[in-house]
């Protein structure tokens, strides 16, 4: 190898592995094994620590070539592996022996799936994971691995002693020695301003320039804004002519002409583009104004734009892992409060009010597919009339909620009028044209689609929120399931237990609660009455005005039964025209107080078609028992008021009756039409 190094290997490898060119690329040091030996002799691994693991990737046969025709050549060469894989080595000599830099963890736009199942074999590793990982890899050409294997070698030239190069103390080792310092400076920045700011000063000092302007990236395309020794209002800038001197990811030197496209007020003046990239991303460009820029003065700029950036990308990556931590914490919160809801409306509504504060949204919608799963219906609202909401319904593949239903795969539209998958133009009654639609899926089947529109930024949704509301959605899915679930089963068990035409409960219910009420006032010894009514000449009834009135006027007594009892108290249909009623902890005396309200509610009650029964009005006879006069099971207490009701219906019909004594006793007390208490 031809030129000697005063900067140790090592030394260069560090100084070097920050440039912003360099962003993608693993570097690892080699040192030739032995100097008489032929130039494919072994090369071990020089770094610090374990070699990297992308090298395994490569073959020791494959790295022993490309580092022997480096050390036969003496220049950068560049290598292709039978995978894909691309790979550089830059020879170093120092007092030390030959060393070799190598760059790799980058690949061809195609990979060789043979060699990559071979790899894997041998390496012991599972072949999907493999292309998984090589999948991942930066993309680049033969031609970009190249030009960064150049500059590199051009890097570690400038850092070293010797022919063409700067004596120590020099002017550029000065640079080189601040910049340094300011890298390490760089590394403590704790924002993304700082890091900025730090940067364009230090550029400005430590090269003698008169300006420094930052080149950023904004909604609308480019802004420059100044950083440093110039004062100016940020303004925007033609977004292709940034682009174009952005894409080969290098410094540039700017003539008169091109800095005043970008900048007009510095017409006249030569200046420098510094591209700001690292971690696969580009953070704008750093504006250098001044005079003509030596090749070593661009090289030591990248270096330092490159440690910048770099710590850019890394308070860019905490920032968003905080963010992601955040909305975690967010999401734990809203899935604890939503498994609590076990109505459906209620659950739709919080999901949609949630979901619409982790995205910023300001309007939304929640709909829900019908049991046929053919039509979209309105279950929440937001930012819309809730009425007029709700008479919208959306055919499963009819316009884009529709169509996410039948996809089941979510959109996100950064502008309806512009997107090409939708022909529709401007939306009136939303801010934006932005919008996600989002399906919610449980076990294969979607069961609705939520949308969410008019975020408060006016910014665009992203695939982060598209990310964030579709977890949220999933969970909310498998709730609706479970709730639907949950309300289908109350739903059967409210059909057991009542009587579909009044809606009140049914015998069977009356067996089990009664059950229950005798044991409970057996436990603490309260008293418990029965209370069993007909209506009079019901059947007469349903003969003059028919069977559909019929149904109308036992509603309309349930209505009336219903109005008239207590909260605790339980009203039954015990059968076609009878009912019962449950009275706990109540005495017979202030049951039949209950029993006269009742039967002249309904004796008050309009029937239409009552002028045509015997008393000119629909009527109700009455039989009480109680606990434990009457019986102490529930058998006993059921005939024993259904023996007082017949006695009631004997004595003249539209009365009460109540035994006050065991069953077989003579005495009891009646009610008469007036409602004075009667004893017989």
């Amino acid at each position: 190898m031809r030129d000697r190094y005063k900067v140790g290997a090592e030394q260069t490898l560090a100084a070097v592995k920050h440039a912003g060119f360099l962003s993608g690329f693993t570097l690892a040091l080699f040192r030739q094994g032995q100097k008489s030996a032929a130039p494919n002799a072994s090369w071990p691994y020089a770094g610090a620590g374990a070699p990297p693991p992308v090298l395994e990737w490569l073959g020791q046969p494959f790295l022993i070539d490309l580092l022997g025709r480096v050390a036969r050549i003496g220049s950068p060469q560049v290598s292709r592996s039978g995978a894909g894989l691309y790979c550089f080595a830059v020879p170093l000599e120092d007092d030390g022996g030959d060393f070799c830099i190598v760059g790799c963890g980058v690949r061809d736009s195609s990979l060789d799936l043979v060699t990559v199942e071979s790899l894997a074999r041998r390496s012991g590793t599972d072949t999907i994971a493999l292309l998984a990982e090589l999948e991942a890899l930066p993309v680049v050409t033969f031609g970009s691995v190249s030009e960064v294997a150049a500059r590199v070698m051009a890097l570690a030239k400038m850092l070293r002693g010797g022919e063409s190069a700067e004596k120590p103390g020099s002017v550029d080792s000065e640079r080189m020695r601040l910049v340094g310092e300011i890298s390490a400076e760089l590394d403590r920045a704790e924002t993304g301003q700082d890091a900025i700011a730090l940067l364009g000063e230090s550029i400005g000092l430590i090269f003698d320039l008169p300006g420094v302007a930052i080149i950023r990236a904004s909604s609308g395309g480019w802004l420059v804004e100044p950083l440093w020794g110039i004062d100016f209002e940020p303004a925007g800038i033609p977004g292709d002519r940034v682009t174009t001197l952005l894409s080969g990811r290098k410094p540039l030197s700017l003539s008169p002409h091109e800095l005043a496209e970008i900048l007009p007020i510095a017409a006249g003046n030569r200046g420098g583009l510094i591209p700001l990239n690292a971690g696969g991303r580009s953070f704008g460009a750093l504006l250098l104004l001044g005079g003509r820029l030596s090749a070593t003065d661009l090289l030591l700029q990248d270096l330092l734009a490159g440690r910048g950036a770099l710590r850019l990308a890394l308070l860019d990556r905490e920032q968003e892992l905080s963010a992601r931590n955040q909305r975690t914490e967010q999401l734990f919160d809203i899935f604890n409060q939503l498994a609590l809801i076990d109505d459906l409306g209620e659950l739709a509504a919080e999901f949609l009010d949630r979901a619409a504060e982790l995205a910023g949204a300001g309007s939304g919608s929640l709909m829900l597919l019908d049991s046929q799963q053919q039509t979209l219906n309105i279950s929440a609202v937001r930012g819309m009339n809730p009425t007029l909401a709700r008479t919208l319904a959306v055919r499963v593949g009819s316009g884009i909620a529709g169509q996410v239903a039948k996809s089941g795969q979510p959109v996100l539209v950064n502008d309806i009028q512009t997107d090409s998958r939708f022909a529709v133009g401007r939306r009136p009654r939303f801010k934006t044209g932005s919008f996600v639609s989002i399906p919610l899926c449980w076990k294969g089947e979607t069961l609705g689609v939520l949308n969410l529109s008019d975020k408060a930024d006016h910014l665009p949704f992203d695939q982060a929120d598209l990310d964030v509301l579709s977890a949220l959605a999933g969970h909310t899915a498998s709730l609706i399931a479970r709730v639907r679930t949950s309300e289908g089963a109350r739903h059967l068990e409210r059909l057991a237990i009542t009587d579909p035409l009044t809606e009140l409960y049914n015998r069977r219910f009356l067996e089990r609660r009664m059950d229950e009420e005798l044991a409970r006032s057996s436990r603490h010894g309260l008293k418990m009455s029965v209370m069993m009514l007909d209506l009079d000449s019901f059947k007469l009834y349903n003969d003059l005005c028919g069977h559909q009135a019929g149904d109308i006027a036992l509603k309309r007594v349930a209505d009336v039964l219903r109005r008239l009892v207590r909260e605790m108290d339980i009203v039954t249909r015990y059968g076609g025209e009878e009912f019962c009623i449950l009275l706990p902890d109540t005495p017979k005396i202030d049951a039949m107080y209950v029993a006269e309200r009742i039967r002249y509610g309904i004796e008050q009650e309009p029937f239409p078609g009552e002028e045509g029964l015997p008393c000119g009005r629909m009527t109700v006879s009455i039989g009480l028992a109680s606990f434990p006069d009457n019986g102490t099971g529930a058998i006993d207490l059921i005939a024993a008021a259904d023996v007082a009701l017949y006695q009631a219906k004997s004595a003249g019909r539209n009365r009460i009756i109540g035994s006050f004594d065991l069953p077989g006793s003579k005495g009891a007390r009646t009610f008469s039409y007036s409602g004075s208490l009667q004893t017989h």
